[in-house]
C-alpha cells in the first residue's frame, strides 16, 4: 500500500485547524483568514489567500522551468511550447486575479461576471490540456493529480454558487463550516495543481537528461 506523500500532511493539519475554527467558533471570526488581502493588523490575515496565491504563481512559474527546459532541447516542440506557454498564462493570471481581484474590476468596468471570467479561464485550461497538453497520454499519476485539482475546484464552485435546500443532510454538513470549506477546497485545487506542475517538469527533467546522455555518447 502505497503512503501518504510527506508532503500533504502540513496542509491536511492546516485544513483540520481552520475547519475546526469555523466549527468551533464562527463564521466571522475565521473569515479574517479568508479574507482578500488587504492591509491588517490581525495576525495570519487572509493567509489562506496568501497561500492560494503562492501556489498558483507557483505552478506558472514551474512550468516556466519546463519551457526552458525544452528550450534547452534541440529538436523543436510547437504544441508542447504552446502548451506551456498557455498554462504560465493561465495560472499566472488567475494567481493575479486571487490577488489583486482582478474579475471584481471587470464586472464593474465591463460588465462581465465573475462566473462569466472563471468559465472562459475553465474553457481555455481544459482546451489546452487536451489540445496542447496531450493530457491523456500523460501518466497515471499526473492524470489523477489533475483530476482531484478539478474535483477540488469543482466542490469550491458547487459550495459557492449552487443553493442547497434546508434540512438535507449536505446542508446540516457545510452549514457551520461552509465559508473554511469553500475556500479550503480553492486551496486544495492549488495544491494538486502545484503538484500536477511538479510531475511535468519532473518529466521534463528527465527528458533533458536523456537527451544530453545521448548527446554525450555521440
Amino acid at each position: 500500500m502505497k503512503k501518504i506523500p510527506y508532503w500533504i500532511l502540513p496542509f491536511v493539519i492546516y485544513s483540520l485547524i481552520m475547519l475546526f475554527i469555523d466549527y468551533k467558533y464562527s463564521t466571522s471570526f475565521v473569515r479574517h483568514f479568508f479574507s482578500d488581502i488587504t492591509e491588517d493588523n490581525i495576525p495570519f490575515y487572509a493567509i489562506n489567500t496568501t497561500i492560494s496565491v503562492f501556489l498558483l504563481w507557483g505552478v506558472s512559474l514551474i512550468f516556466a522551468m519546463s519551457l526552458s527546459c525544452l528550450n534547452s532541447m534541440d529538436k523543436e516542440y510547437p504544441r508542447e511550447r504552446l502548451f506551456f506557454y498557455s498554462q504560465i498564462f493561465i495560472f499566472a493570471f488567475l494567481g493575479f486575479d486571487d490577488r489583486f481581484l482582478v474579475h471584481e474590476l471587470l464586472e464593474e468596468k465591463f460588465g462581465i461576471k465573475d462566473s462569466i471570467t472563471l468559465l472562459f479561464f475553465g474553457g481555455l485550461e481544459l482546451f489546452s490540456l487536451f489540445f496542447f497538453g496531450k493530457i491523456l497520454e500523460k501518466s497515471t499519476e499526473i492524470k489523477i493529480t489533475l483530476f482531484l485539482a478539478g474535483a477540488m475546484f469543482g466542490l469550491m464552485i458547487f459550495i459557492d454558487q449552487f443553493w442547497i435546500p434546508e434540512g438535507t443532510w449536505i446542508f446540516n454538513a457545510i452549514r457551520s463550516v461552509r465559508l473554511s470549506a469553500e475556500d479550503l477546497a480553492k486551496t486544495w485545487s492549488g495544491i494538486f495543481l502545484f503538484r500536477y506542475a511538479w510531475l511535468i517538469y519532473s518529466e521534463k527533467i528527465a527528458a533533458l537528461q536523456e537527451v544530453k546522455v545521448k548527446d554525450s555518447i555521440q
